[in-house]
């Protein structure tokens, strides 16, 4: 009938047309088995975007009646929503999903669930950010399905999601989302890892670099007293006495040899500090990592050439 079809599903239907002639042609050309013909399409697979919408129930008698209801106003969901300038398609799935009620607020007074899904695609952006508001669509509509809205037994919700975020139940009954997910899952654990991984040798260079720091601060104290001293006693100490200049000369090589220190420090924390804000290994040749990992170790962690 005519009468439940819409723009979104028209297009959708001509596609299947399209489709199945290409494969029919291939069967006949024993390029393909006829069961290619008859796969179940990858509806979880074709979109980044859905629509969630929640049928609640009480019990079953009134889970029945309710579905029903929800079920058959869901057409006019499809129009309002692609009449929304920046939907390009509204692609609903036929097949409602029995699952338990995983809202907090409502559980336990409605524990029967059973969602729809509709599959939303957008025209392109040409690389702005996606801001769609369908509120005012879904807000229309909830309000129009309510009429017949009995709170204490049954309730209705319309939530907008992503792939990632669709409920387990779907990628249970569907073997392409669920690989999908578990090769998601493996890459998100994959880059955690490797990011825990630099996190440690960044905390560890930094370490390394206050402690340097520390060091060319105790020099600085150091060649700073010796060269308090050195005024003192030029002040306090005949300088014509053969023990005065001896103890001048003593002190003035004391202050040099702290101060040469402290330039040799102070270079050296300069040099770990600028590697631990670039994110970058230390690679002095002469100089063996306090951490224990080796540079080409270090290298490969921060992807990059020894």
């Amino acid at each position: 009938s005519t009468y439940n079809v819409s723009r979104s599903t028209l297009a959708i239907m001509k596609d299947e047309f399209r489709r199945g002639t290409e494969e029919t042609f291939k069967i006949e050309h024993q390029q393909k088995p006829w069961t290619t013909l008859f796969a179940p399409t990858e509806f979880f697979r074709k979109y980044k975007f859905y629509l969630q919408i929640d049928v609640c129930a009480a019990n079953d008698d009134t889970m029945k009646s309710w579905i029903g209801w929800c079920e058959s106003r869901l057409r006019i969901l499809v129009i309002k929503v692609e009449r929304i300038s920046e939907v390009r398609r509204v692609h609903p799935h036929p097949v409602a999903f029995e699952h338990p009620n995983g809202d907090a607020e409502t559980a336990a007074r409605l524990p029967l669930c059973q969602s729809f899904f509709f599959g939303l695609a957008f025209h392109p952006t040409n690389g702005k950010r996606l801001s769609i508001d369908l509120t005012p669509a879904v807000k229309a509509w909830t309000d129009q399905v309510k009429d017949r809205l009995d709170e204490p037994v049954n309730d209705i919700r319309v939530n907008f999601c992503k792939r990632a975020q669709l409920p387990p139940v779907v990628a249970r009954n569907d073997p392409h989302l669920r690989q999908l997910i578990e090769a998601a899952t493996a890459g998100k654990r994959k880059r955690d890892d490797a990011s825990a991984e630099a996190t440690a040798t960044d905390s560890t260079a930094a370490a390394g670099a206050s402690a340097t720091t520390n060091n060319a601060d105790d020099a600085d104290d150091t060649a700073a007293a010796a060269d308090k001293r050195l005024r003192i006693d030029d002040e306090i100490v005949d300088s014509t006495s053969p023990q005065a200049v001896h103890a001048i000369d003593r002190l003035r090589k004391i202050a040099e040899s702290a101060a040469a220190s402290s330039t040799a420090a102070t270079a050296a924390s300069a040099a770990a500090a600028t590697a631990a804000t670039a994110g970058d290994p230390l690679t002095a040749a002469s100089t063996e990592p306090n951490n224990g990992v080796s540079d080409a170790d270090m290298a490969a962690i921060y992807g990059e050439d020894e």
